[in-house]
C-alpha cells in the first residue's frame, strides 16, 4: 500500500470515524431508546475488543518471547495488567476526593454516593474539567496505542488487509466516538466540546498508525513490545469499562432489552475479528 492511500485510509479509520460517531451521538441524544441501544451496544463492542482482541494479541505476543517461559510470560502480562488497573484506580480515587466531596461528610471515610467517573468530578471549577478530561482521556490514549500500530503494520502488508483492518478499525472507534460524546454530553458538557473531545482522543490512533507503518519496515516492533503494550492497553480499558461504562448501562441506560444491546455488539466484534 501506498503512502499516500495509507494516510487517506488512516484518517478515515482513525479521526473520521471517531468524529462521526460522536455527530450521530448529537443526533440521536433526544431518542432515549436509540440512547439506551447506543451506549449499550457500543459498551459490549468495546468488551468484545478488549477481552477477544486486546487480551489475546498481548497473550499470543508474550508467548512469542522465546526468551521468557510460558510461565514467566504470563505473569509479566497479568502484572502489567494489575498495576495499570491500580493506577487509573489510583487516580480516580484522587480526583474523588477532591472535586467530589459532600457537604455533609463529617471525613474524607465517610461513605457517599459513587457514580460513573465522567459523572462524579465534572464540578464548576475548570481545574477539575481539566483533570477529567485528560484522565479519561489518558485511557483512550493508552488503547489506541496498540490499536494504531497494529492498523499501521497491516496497512504496510498488502493492499487487502490494510482495506480489512480499516473496516474494523472504523466501526471500532466509531463506538469509541459514540461512547466519549455520550459521557462528555451527560457531565453538562456542550456540543462543540464533546464532539472536540472525542476527535481529540483518535489523534493518537492516527499517528500511531503512521509509525506502525514504517516501523514494520525496519523491523523495530518485537513481540516483546506489543505483547507490553496491549496489556496497558486492556488494563486501562478494563478501567474505562467498570468505572464508566457499565455503571451507565444499570443507571442512565438501563432498559429491559440492554443484555440484548450489548450481546449484539459483542457479537459484531467476534463476527468482525472471526472473519477477518
Amino acid at each position: 500500500m501506498s503512502i499516500w492511500l495509507m494516510l487517506i485510509l488512516g484518517v478515515a479509520a482513525t479521526v473520521l470515524a471517531t468524529g462521526l460517531g460522536a455527530l450521530i451521538g448529537e443526533t440521536t441524544s433526544k431518542h432515549r431508546e436509540w440512547l439506551n441501544f447506543l451506549q449499550n451496544f457500543s459498551t459490549g463492542a468495546l468488551i468484545g475488543f478488549v477481552f477477544i482482541d486486546l487480551l489475546g494479541e498481548s497473550i499470543t505476543s508474550f508467548l512469542d518471547v522465546s526468551s521468557m517461559s510460558t510461565i514467566g510470560s504470563m505473569a509479566t502480562m497479568v502484572g502489567i495488567i494489575i498495576a495499570t488497573g491500580l493506577i487509573f484506580f489510583a487516580l480516580h480515587e484522587l480526583l474523588h476526593h477532591f472535586t467530589h466531596h459532600h457537604e455533609g461528610d463529617q471525613k474524607d471515610e465517610d461513605a457517599c454516593e459513587d457514580h460513573g467517573h465522567i459523572e462524579e468530578i465534572f464540578e464548576d471549577n475548570n481545574r477539575s474539567v481539566l483533570a477529567t478530561s485528560f484522565v479519561f482521556l489518558a485511557a483512550i490514549f493508552i488503547h489506541n496505542i496498540p490499536e494504531g500500530f497494529a492498523t499501521g503494520v497491516a496497512m504496510a502488508d498488502t493492499l487487502s488487509a490494510g482495506l480489512i483492518i480499516t473496516v474494523i478499525m472504523f466501526i471500532h472507534n466509531f463506538v469509541i466516538g459514540l461512547s466519549m460524546y455520550l459521557s462528555f454530553k451527560n457531565a453538562g458538557k456542550g456540543t462543540g466540546y464533546s464532539v472536540m473531545m472525542s476527535v481529540v482522543s483518535s489523534i493518537p490512533a492516527y499517528a500511531l498508525l503512521i509509525a506502525g507503518y514504517f516501523s514494520s519496515y525496519s523491523g523495530a516492533i518485537t513481540s516483546l513490545a506489543i505483547g507490553i503494550v496491549d496489556a496497558v492497553a486492556f488494563g486501562a480499558l478494563l478501567y474505562v469499562i467498570v468505572i464508566e461504562l457499565l455503571p451507565q448501562i444499570f443507571t442512565k441506560y438501563k432498559s429491559k432489552y440492554s443484555f440484548i444491546y450489548v450481546l449484539v455488539g459483542l457479537a459484531l466484534v467476534l463476527f468482525l475479528l472471526l472473519a477477518f
